[in-house]
């Protein structure tokens, strides 16, 4: 039954006074039909998808429609989106959900966001399209691809605003593995108040991939001892999720914004939980939460950008899947992440090698010289620190990629100004020469059985030597006692040693060598490696450190 003569067809009100009749229902705000979650690969002939008709204020269901596999259009969309389908309904069955809907719409403001889920002219149900109601009653499909609103507080970044949209999920899948991967890494040292905090939106239409790209992107971590929370998508589950969980990542699939108070203000709720340390979040579904610092990472999925207001947030970063994906890009797509998560995992173990640490540094150390000869306004150093070490991580997984004779189809589209753009826009985020703190935290990790036992040894200065570790590249010191430690430590290289203490301190803070208790940079490891901040001297290049020149010494 076409829709568009839906109207003509029945009365209006001899529909509304009859579902009324039915239901013993009042005007609800909105109705849901999602697909009941299926992760199958085989799908037998007697297997039944069911669709629940959800009336949200009541939460109870209204009627459960079966299908069967050869009522399904394609059974190959309901493997591909991993939770969703493309079903088909009876006449009699859309007259169902048509007759709720316009009920619905005769009541609520036809400005109101709805959940409904369906393609009426055609009878399909894809996924999550978003439906409004019009002045004449009709069903329409309303896909929300406006530019960004979020107020000027939230950071509009470069993801949104200044790189291109991705022509291919491959690049947005190797985009946001890189974004997260940096996060995930800097996470393996616990740097408190230096570890990056974001809202990661991955918004796109139905058939976008953006779920999936999510899921694949996410799922190598899981081998790393990394809890990667479930898919959630109620403000009941947030909340649990948020107050219960420790996690690294949060993920609200599906989030979408209407005008109801308390969905608009889930994800205010999640920044705040997330990157506020200062604020209290109110009671929200009844329960009352006191906001704390989290360890928690929020990606949100969904067909428009989320338009919050808030004061005080971490970051949010914007990822737009333009473009639907056919049935063709998606095997393709789905044959490349194979790939893709094989070498991810491995270069994950990569990262925790002494070469890749030093490479790493390097490249950080080669982009942030690049960036302090642009010509660009002056920026604040932890936007600068940033930039420097996404393009690091960046440039080590794509060179590993091709050590390993690993190649993506589509990376070579990689916008080639991607560094342009990011040199110009990844501006806030950590203090300054964070990366050299990340750097020694991943070395400290493939020694820290060596370092949980030196660390209880008493710290005094007939005793210098206890503390401190000796590898093939570094040397690794508390900072207690530097000055007897350090002189020590030049005996046993063999290097002569003739500074004072405060000229010794002026060059390992002029050299972000120093991380004191009293500045951003200070760093405890806090499972029991390291009981005092940390130095750490390259062995092959004391003399630099180590050597007095009075116009190296920065007062």
């Amino acid at each position: 039954m076409d829709s568009s003569n839906y109207s003509q067809t029945y009365n209006i009100q001899d529909i509304i006074d009859k579902i009324e009749e039915e239901t013993n229902l009042t005007v609800p705000s909105a109705v849901i039909i999602p697909l009941k979650q299926h992760r199958t690969v085989n799908l037998n002939a007697n297997d039944t998808f069911e669709i629940d008709v959800k009336l949200m204020t009541r939460k109870r269901i209204f009627k459960k429609i079966s299908i069967q596999p050869a009522e399904i259009e394609n059974p190959n969309l309901v493997y591909k989106f991993g939770t969703k389908g493309v079903s088909r309904l009876s006449e009699d069955e859309w007259d169902i959900c048509k007759k709720i809907y316009h009920k619905l719409s005769e009541n609520i403001d036809e400005e109101c966001v709805y959940g409904f889920v369906g393609e009426f002219d055609n009878k399909y149900i894809f996924g999550d399209n978003i439906i409004s109601p019009t002045s004449t009653n009709t069903i329409k499909n309303v896909f929300f691809r406006s530019p960004c609103t979020i107020e000027h507080a939230s950071a509009n970044f470069f993801f949104e605003k200044y790189l291109p949209c991705f022509k291919s999920q491959t690049e947005g899948l190797i985009f946001l593995f890189t974004l997260l991967l940096s996060t995930c890494i800097s996470r393996l040292g616990n740097l408190g108040t230096d570890r990056p905090s974001f809202i990661l939106a991955v918004i796109g239409r139905t058939g976008s991939y953006k779920t999936s790209t999510v899921q694949a992107t996410l799922n190598p971590y899981n081998n790393e001892n990394f809890s990667v929370c479930s898919f959630e998508d109620t403000v009941a589950s947030i909340v649990a999720t948020l107050k219960q969980s420790r996690d690294m990542i949060t993920i609200v699939d599906d989030f979408y914004t209407n005008t109801d108070r308390e969905i608009t203000a889930t994800l205010e709720k999640i920044i705040r939980l997330n990157g506020d340390k200062s604020s209290v979040a109110k009671k929200m579904s009844g329960k009352k939460i006191v906001s704390e610092s989290s360890d928690t990472i929020t990606v949100v999925t969904g067909e428009q950008i989320p338009k919050v207001r808030f004061s005080s947030i971490p970051r949010m970063f914007i990822i737009d899947f333009q473009e639907a994906v056919n049935l063709q890009a998606l095997t393709e797509l789905q044959a490349s992440q194979a790939e893709f998560r094989g070498a991810l995992a491995d270069f994950i173990q990569y990262t925790l090698d002494i070469d890749f640490c030093i490479k790493l540094r390097q490249k950080f150390l080669d982009h942030r010289d690049s960036i302090s000869h642009h010509a660009a306004p002056k920026w604040h150093p932890r936007y600068t620190s940033m930039c420097c070490w996404f393009l690091a991580i960046y440039d080590m997984f794509c060179e590993y990629c091709t050590a390993k004779n690993i190649f993506f189809t589509n990376i070579s589209d990689f916008p080639s100004n991607i560094r342009h753009y990011i040199a110009e826009q990844s501006k806030r985020y950590l203090e300054n020469d964070s990366i050299f703190i990340f750097f020694k935290i991943l070395d400290s990790l493939r020694v820290e059985n060596k370092l949980h036992k030196i660390n209880t040894s008493k710290i005094t200065n007939d005793t210098p030597k206890t503390d401190i570790l000796y590898d093939d590249n570094y040397i690794w010191l508390e900072s207690v006692n530097v000055f007897a430690k350090i002189k020590l430590a030049c005996q046993n290289e063999g290097i002569s040693f003739d500074l004072s203490r405060q000229e010794l301190y002026q060059k390992l803070e002029s050299e972000k060598l120093l991380i004191t208790k009293n500045n951003h940079r200070s760093y405890e490891y806090r499972k029991g490696q390291f009981r005092q901040s940390v130095i750490c001297l390259p062995r092959n290049n004391l003399n630099r450190y180590l050597t007095y020149d009075k116009e190296d010494i920065k007062l």
